[in-house]
């Protein structure tokens, strides 16, 4: 699983330097969503106690998507602002989730 991770993580990021967010908005945002998606797939090869590594897998899933809202307008990406605002909700709900159970 970690190989898998890092050979389509790597690639991922080399798409992002052609598809940059100013010019190709909703490509650049699929992609951070599916880097965002191989994050959360990680988490399901920590044991249900490795409660420090899943977190840092759901901070990343976080950190990854909630600069790029605020660069986005409303009016033309409701949509994707909206499903991105979702997935950073729920990497943020699965981090208290840890918090509790720690």
């Amino acid at each position: 699983a970690s190989q898998f991770f890092k050979e389509s993580h790597s690639l991922l990021l080399k798409a992002l330097d052609f598809f940059v967010l100013d010019g190709f908005v909703s490509e650049h945002v699929a992609i951070q969503m599916d880097i965002v998606a191989l994050y959360e797939s990680m988490t399901a090869f920590y044991e249900e106690t490795d409660y420090s590594s899943q977190a840092k897998l759901h901070k990343r899933r976080a950190n990854i998507l909630e600069p790029i809202i605020p660069q986005l307008n409303p009016q033309n990406f409701k949509n994707i602002i909206g499903e991105m605002a979702h997935e950073v909700g729920e990497a943020y709900n699965r981090l208290a989730d840890i918090k509790i159970a720690q």
